[in-house]
């Protein structure tokens, strides 16, 4: 069984996060064969339109925290996913829909909000629970404020309180929500018709929708990268006391 599920279907491709013991949490390896996929993906010509999900009853538990405690705990350097990494979906010349299915926690959040846009399952929710380990929301910080109203963003991202699919709807977080019994099929609709518009225009067009996407975001990782030093005392303290926590 492969930490990350990569089939191809017609004219789209799914992506499932696939470790349900772990709530599909994001460990190195998974980064590591999510990398992989999609720069096959973006390299068939046959392919148009990716659909992200997880399995079991969780999208995506964010960054493998039991993996980050363990090396803390050893003294070891915990290692940086690359920003070109954490965004894979949005960099892709082609379009991502995110099925979200279950709790999107985290740098789950974070993955969905990478995809162009959101189906929910009506039982699914979102937090970006990471200032209260010590963690910025490292993805979210730049780009949730391009996709939802600012104050929702930031009630978001210094709360680390979670929201309902209902509410993901309110505030365009999401664009749908569905029954979890039929949300794939209903991804899976949209995303064929995506594919069955003109490829070369869809390609334009989020080339295009990137453009102000991106607007300013070399500068903002610089400043983020310039204050994460700052952080490392309470990083240590929140993931050696969520590693702590009972279970």
């Amino acid at each position: 069984m492969s930490e990350l599920e990569y089939e191809k279907s017609g004219h789209r491709a799914t992506f499932t996060f696939n470790r349900p013991a772990q709530r599909n949490a994001l460990n190195m390896r998974t980064w590591r064969l999510l990398e992989e996929a999609v720069l096959d993906f973006d390299d068939d010509p046959d392919m148009r339109v990716g659909i992200v999900t997880g399995s079991g009853d969780t999208f995506c538990a964010g960054r493998d925290l039991t993996e980050l405690a363990a090396m803390a705990a050893s003294g070891q350097e915990a290692p940086v996913v690359p920003a070109e990494l954490r965004e894979v979906f949005s960099r892709s010349p082609k379009p991502f829909v995110a099925a979200v299915n279950g709790p999107a926690v985290g740098g789950g959040f974070e993955r969905a909000i990478d995809c162009d846009f959101r189906v929910a399952a009506s039982g699914a929710w979102f937090s970006l629970p990471e200032p209260r380990h010590g963690l910025v929301a490292a993805y979210a910080v730049h780009h949730l404020v391009r996709i939802v109203p600012f104050g929702e963003a930031m009630r978001l991202l210094l709360t680390g309180n979670r929201i309902t699919a209902a509410e993901a709807l309110r505030i365009g977080l999401v664009q749908e929500v569905t029954d979890a019994g039929t949300l794939l099929a209903r991804a899976e609709e949209l995303a064929d018709q995506v594919a069955s518009a003109a490829p070369q225009a869809i390609a334009l067009t989020k080339r295009l929708a990137m453009v102000w996407r991106w607007v300013g975001l070399e500068r903002s990782h610089a400043l983020l990268a310039e204050g994460e030093p700052a952080l490392d005392a309470d990083r240590r303290a929140g993931l050696a006391a969520w590693a702590g926590r009972p279970r």
